[in-house]
Parts: C-alpha cells; structure tokens; sequence
C-alpha cells in the first residue's frame, strides 16, 4: 500500500484554501502547509475522542465506527510523526554539511 492510497482514503486531505492553491505565480507557503496536516490530526482526534465519548455514554451503540475513527487516528497521528522525523533528519544534514 503506497502513502498516497492512504491520504486520497483518510481524513488527512484537507481542502486547498486560496493561500495553498498555487494560481498563476503564486507559491506554495511550507508552514501553511505543515499547518494544515496539524490541523487534520487535531480534527481526526477530536472526532474520535468525540466517537468514543458517545459510545461510552450510551449516546451511541455504533462501536465500530468508534474503533474505526480511533485507527484512523492514530494512523494520522503515526504519519505526522514520521513526516517530523523525516524533517529534523533533513535539517540535521542540512546543518552538517561544510559551507
């Protein structure tokens, strides 16, 4: 399974905002970007958090979407930390090469 199979099926893809859609010259904003998948970790959080809650309330009896929404969380969660590690090891060699 390839990583982009996994963003087109989670939460993960979030909707390009006037600020990430490059228009004729316009660029691409890094921060904004790393913001945005920050945000849809957060939201994929809150939705299970969310889902569990109800569960566990009685509000809902649907413990199958609420163990669902908990994987894809913790997916997400897992892909924002490798995507963190790949960064810092980047910027490490950045910073070791000789000028």
């Amino acid at each position: 399974m390839k990583v982009s199979d996994l963003l087109q099926n989670s939460s993960m893809q979030m909707p390009l905002t006037k600020k990430m859609a490059p228009t004729s010259g316009e660029k691409v904003n890094f921060a904004d970007t790393i913001s945005g998948f920050l945000q849809a970790v957060n939201k994929d959080k809150m939705t299970s958090s969310a889902k569990v809650a109800d569960v566990v309330s009685g509000k809902s009896e649907n413990l199958a979407d609420a163990m669902v929404a908990m994987e894809e969380s913790k997916l997400s969660f897992e892909l924002m930390l490798q995507v963190r590690n790949k960064l810092l090891e980047s910027y490490q060699e950045l910073s070791r090469m000789p000028i």
